[in-house]
């Protein structure tokens, strides 16, 4: 089998030569790699910005693909396509399929017309895990079976297994815990519009506003006994008015990192302008831990940035940043 590298982007591929040197030298020297250079901004930059812009590189990637196969290159040669992620800002990252999409880039597998012919129940397999709860811990078993085919097939995999190759089936009932995968990648869960008070809104919003604030060296005080004008933009949710909480709501991101002291001379605290949305997230394993977590949108001042995190809350006792915060609108001017 030979092994292609096809433009990975100018991050991937400096951290592909710094932490993996060796790694580089022996597929390129040993295994008669092809490292494309010219083609490295190029994948990154077509979608980087604008996802409709994607249409611009068919002509490129199709003559690859047609020089691949007029010199008979695919003929032992298994080609992985993939992404290394989705949409991470803009209009499609603040929707609902933005937010799955995110999480979920793609993959694409070409395999040799006889591989297929030799192995169908391989490929038979493999074609039953398009369906199945994957991640490239899965790729990289696949890739250690394809360098022992006679040891093929093997048993199905279980949950306990991190890594499963594609060419085992993979259990329909695997979770991204077992699968390796942090939630904030997590694609499992059922997202829906809880109905909350405005309150609760509040807490929640302050919640991730908070932990915001405490990347950039500002401490916050709890949550408490406090009334202020609150806006929420999500007409499911409450409209604006004034609010009054009562009680104490515990906060458990109230630590700031060390490396962040150096950022309050040059930054704004940020102040909290609305809160955009907020999808109650539920799965199997939350709810055998009892938690109620919520993926929660707020814009901030001054910016009009978006972010986003995932949040443990229970009302009048605690609330948690359960995911670090991202920001999922354009980060320069």
């Amino acid at each position: 089998m030979s092994i292609l590298m096809i433009g990975i982007d100018g991050m991937s591929k400096q951290h592909f030569e710094r932490a993996m040197p060796e790694t580089r030298n022996f597929l390129l020297e040993k295994k008669g790699a092809i490292e494309l250079y010219k083609y490295n901004n190029f994948a990154a930059w077509i979608t980087h910005d604008d996802s409709d812009l994607a249409y611009q590189g068919n002509e490129a990637y199709h003559k690859f693909l047609q020089d691949l196969v007029a010199t008979d290159s695919l003929n032992n040669t298994v080609i992985f396509w993939f992404s290394d992620h989705g949409p991470r800002f803009g209009p499609i990252r603040e929707t609902y399929h933005g937010r799955i999409e995110t999480s979920t880039p793609y993959i694409f597998f070409v395999f040799p017309p006889w591989f297929k012919r030799k192995y169908p129940q391989l490929i038979s397999t493999h074609k039953i895990n398009q369906n199945s709860l994957s991640s490239h811990f899965d790729v990289y078993e696949t890739i250690r079976d394809l360098l022992y085919l006679k040891n093929l097939p093997r048993k199905n995999g279980s949950q306990k297994e991190r890594g499963i190759s594609l060419f085992r089936e993979i259990p329909r009932e695997r979770t991204c815990d077992n699968a390796g995968i942090p939630g904030e990648f997590c694609a499992c869960g059922r997202f829906s519009k809880p109905k909350m008070n405005a309150t609760s809104l509040q807490v929640l919003g302050a919640t991730l506003l908070r932990r915001v604030n405490s990347f950039i060296g500002f401490s916050s005080p709890e949550i408490h006994n406090t009334s202020k004008t609150f806006t929420v933009s999500d007409p499911s949710h409450s409209s604006s008015g004034q609010l009054a909480t009562s009680g104490r709501i515990k906060s458990e991101d109230s630590k700031i990192p060390a490396s962040a002291g150096e950022f309050t001379s040059k930054c704004t605290r940020l102040s909290l302008v609305r809160v955009e949305s907020v999808y109650q997230v539920t799965n199997d394993q939350l709810q055998s831990l009892k938690k109620k977590s919520y993926r929660v949108t707020i814009r901030t001042a001054p910016g009009l940035a978006l972010f986003e995190a995932l949040i443990n809350y229970e009302p009048g006792k605690s609330s948690h940043v359960a995911v670090d915060a991202v920001r999922i609108n354009i980060y320069r001017g």
